[in-house]
């Protein structure tokens, strides 16, 4: 009898800090008000403890709205609110509110927003399904999904018995190259798929309008996000060319915005998901009525091309080092020409350009980007050398400007020191 009660209880405790909990939320929400007086919003909320804000129209950064499945269902909506202060969450935050109550407090804060409000966008996109699958098919992913498959792979042989992972081991290590071979290209087949349901999940639907300075981008099939900034908080551009994109003249462009604390789970923001290369500073121009330079980048040393080749190389020293071990890993030296490869087209894309308002940088780590950022925009340069590069007069120049997540560096490796001094010289005395 001892022992039933006591599993009794033990099963109750953490029943009852449930529905205490449950309780707790119910009666937060019940507290949690809002209302408007001429040009601010009045948030009161607390049950013991009552407090009150008071969110003025002229410090509201942007309202930005989120919809999930139980949201869409329920016709429901969340609703963040910037301020300019807003630095690690957003400054008024409710989880689920009814959707025209959600809509009337974002056009509250948006100036002269009538109810006929989608008929005053002066600029409308949507990217149509066949844009959106040629995207989600080249979106270049594909690395992190493997990643993430390498890294569930690596967990669950944890919790296998010592005789099935022996015999896997040794499976592994007796099968021919074929078989490897086979067994990777389906692995990359999977790893394709997923990436390519995971980018239509996220950017189904993508629909971007502009009214004035304000920019509103709508996108997601189950979890639907309507993101509004206004245009003066983009920071930089970027031009993200795919090793699958490039071949056919296609890339993304992205922005990096100041501020954006219900963004922070991505580190840039989609502006249009795919576009013609050829059209791209033509999109840029008409969303932002911004021109970005469009001069030839200045070239990297030629000499700095077999820093390259030897930063490709030398992650197959590791494989050659284990051959004695098994003679599997020897066949791992089979990728050394598609590493040298890649790391030929990092030597030969890299490059920096600037006049007296712009600066562009261009590298490549798989995807090729190009970034363009306006010298005011700049929050900081670095120049650091390794022993190497110093030996060498070599330089690598970190260039950070903010962003959603706080701040984004982009790098170019392997300037000649004089030219990244000069670079970091030159922005620094513009802005």
């Amino acid at each position: 009898m001892g022992e039933g009660r006591f599993s009794i209880g033990y099963l109750l405790t953490p029943l009852g800090f449930a529905g205490l909990s449950f309780l707790i939320g119910i009666f937060r929400w019940i507290f949690y008000t809002y209302s408007f007086e001429e040009d601010r919003l009045i948030v009161r909320s607390g049950i013991f403890v009552k407090k009150e804000r008071v969110l003025k129209k002229a410090r509201v950064q942007s309202v930005n709205l989120e919809k999930g499945i139980l949201h869409r269902i329920l016709s429901l909506s969340s609703v963040h609110i910037e301020t300019a202060g807003s630095v690690s969450e957003a400054e008024f935050s409710m989880s689920a509110v009814k959707r025209d109550a959600a809509h009337r407090l974002k056009q509250f804060f948006e100036a002269e927003v009538s109810e006929d409000s989608e008929n005053q966008y002066d600029y409308r996109y949507k990217a149509s399904y066949n844009i959106l699958w040629k995207a989600a098919l080249t979106s270049g992913s594909i690395g992190f999904i493997l990643s993430v498959l390498a890294f569930f792979f690596s967990q669950v042989f944890w919790y296998l018995p010592d005789r099935v992972t022996d015999a896997l081991y040794g499976w592994f290590f007796q099968s021919g190259i074929g078989v490897i071979v086979m067994l990777g290209a389906f692995l990359v087949l999977i790893a394709w798929f997923v990436s390519v349901i995971q980018y239509m999940v996220r950017f189904g639907e993508f629909t971007l309008m502009k009214r004035s300075d304000e920019i509103t981008i709508h996108r997601g099939l189950i979890k639907q996000k309507a993101l509004t900034f206004k245009r003066h908080r983009v920071q930089s551009v970027l031009f993200v060319e795919g090793l699958l994109r490039q071949p056919f003249k296609y890339l993304t462009i992205d922005v990096d915005i100041a501020g954006g604390v219900n963004y922070r789970d991505q580190a840039r923001t989609s502006l249009y998901p795919l576009v013609k290369s050829s059209k791209a500073h033509d999109y840029v121009s008409t969303l932002l009525n911004k021109t970005l330079a469009k001069d030839t980048l200045e070239p990297l040393d030629k000499k700095a091309c077999r820093r390259y080749l030897f930063r490709a190389a030398i992650i197959f020293v590791l494989p050659i080092g284990l051959s004695f071990i098994n003679i599997i890993f020897i066949y791992l030296l089979l990728f050394l020409p598609v590493s040298l490869l890649l790391g030929y087209w990092r030597y030969k894309d890299a490059g920096t350009y600037e006049d007296s308002e712009t600066m562009i940088l261009r590298f490549r780590w798989i995807a090729r980007t190009t970034v363009f950022v306006e010298k005011y925009r700049i929050q900081s340069i670095e120049v650091t050398q390794t022993p190497f590069q110093k030996w060498r007069k070599f330089a690598t120049i970190h260039v950070h400007v903010l962003s959603a997540s706080g701040k984004s560096s982009y790098s170019v490796r392997d300037l000649r020191l004089a030219k990244a001094l000069k670079l970091a010289a030159y922005s620094v005395k513009s802005i």
